[in-house]
């Protein structure tokens, strides 16, 4: 419907473009082009604003609802899998820097000569503060996602309300 609605006004506009061009080539005297020219834009613009405004105040208020409440659960859908990715991101991130660090830990140790019991020792207590750490930030997260949902959802309710009580004022 939103779509026929701008596919009809823009058919119209161009019928009128090529009407119009027929007035400016023909007009009677050349003093007269600027005038011309100046009274169709102004045309142009009106026949632009009346779709607008229907779909914006008029019988198409409530569709412009719908399309941004559509566009709303779409990006409210695709938030919580962006942190997803993220988080695995981030994951992948630390493992391969700790991959990088026993990497360069067991060169130095082949230069130092020092024992692999205690190479792995360092390695070992980094692996479980970086774990740790990892356990602080998804905790973190969680109690975040908690919050923007619970806003999320009062936004939501709210809006319906607006919406409700602009339909009951209208009827």
């Amino acid at each position: 419907m939103f779509q026929g609605i701008f596919f009809q006004a823009i058919c119209k506009m161009g019928i009128f473009m090529i009407c119009a061009q027929t007035i400016v080539h023909f007009r009677p005297k050349e003093s007269y082009e600027k005038y011309c020219k100046l009274l169709v834009g102004m045309m142009v613009l009106l026949l632009l604003m009346i779709p607008l405004t229907g779909f914006l105040l008029g019988e198409d208020s409530r569709l412009s609802v719908r399309v941004v409440e559509e566009y709303q659960r779409m990006f409210d859908g695709t938030l919580p899998g962006a942190a997803e990715n993220e988080r695995k991101a981030q994951e992948l991130l630390e493992r391969m820097t700790m991959e990088e660090i026993g990497r360069r830990m067991e060169a130095e140790e082949k230069a130092a000569g020092m024992s692999e019991d205690a190479a792995a020792d360092g390695v070992r207590k980094e692996e479980t503060q970086k774990e740790e750490a990892q356990k602080e930030e998804a905790q973190k997260e969680e109690t975040q996602k908690e919050e923007t949902q619970k806003e999320e959802t009062q936004k939501g309710e709210a809006q319906e309300e607006d919406v409700q009580k602009g339909d009951a004022q209208g009827q």
